[in-house]
């Protein structure tokens, strides 16, 4: 038979229910929704989003500062 054709899994009613009712006993979930997402830069080893310079960039920087080394 197909994968897609299969029949779902369904709970019999004797079955405790897939997910707990904590509302039900008077408690909340541990972990809010707010506190699973952190944002990425946030994040501790996250990289920073500052740019790099081209290589172009650095060797004109590099040849400029020679030059204006031999002029003084």
């Amino acid at each position: 038979m197909h994968p897609l054709l299969t029949p779902a899994l369904t709970r019999s009613p004797a079955q405790k229910s897939a997910c707990k009712d904590l509302s039900r006993n008077g408690q909340r979930p541990t972990i809010t929704s707010e506190a699973a997402y952190t944002p990425a830069p946030n994040r501790a080893g996250s990289r920073s989003h500052k740019k790099k310079p081209e290589r172009h960039d650095l060797w004109c920087t590099q040849v400029v500062s020679f030059w204006f080394c031999l002029i003084q």
